[in-house]
């Protein structure tokens, strides 16, 4: 647990004072399942210094239009989603394609 702690408040640190990007992380597609505001992604989004587009959401893991996604705009999506092919569709929608998408394995948050 202090471990985690200490890398957590190396984070922190590191992190303040940079500009703030505007994050969407997803746990799956199909339906879309985003990081809401009870969850440990929004806290480790926090901790890195990012804003989470889906923090006014309800609950921890909630379903997430697509409509919603795309007026959100935000800067990075992050894919945590277990199935693979999923994400195409949702990289041609405006106000997404612009964003830098990173895939990251979702049993790495576990």
């Amino acid at each position: 647990v202090g471990g985690i702690q200490r890398a957590r408040e190396k984070v922190r640190r590191r992190a303040a004072g940079r500009k703030s990007p505007r994050v969407l992380f997803v746990y799956g597609f199909r339906p879309l399942i985003v990081a809401g505001p009870e969850s440990f992604a929004h806290e480790l989004l926090r901790d890195a210094g990012a804003d989470n587009v889906a923090a006014i959401a309800d609950g921890a893991y909630p379903v997430y239009s697509a409509e919603r996604a795309v007026r959100d705009r935000p800067d990075v999506v992050i894919d945590a989603a277990d199935v693979p092919g999923d994400r195409r569709h949702f990289q041609t929608l405006p106000g997404l394609r612009e964003a830098r998408w990173v895939k990251l394995p979702s049993k790495e948050l576990l």
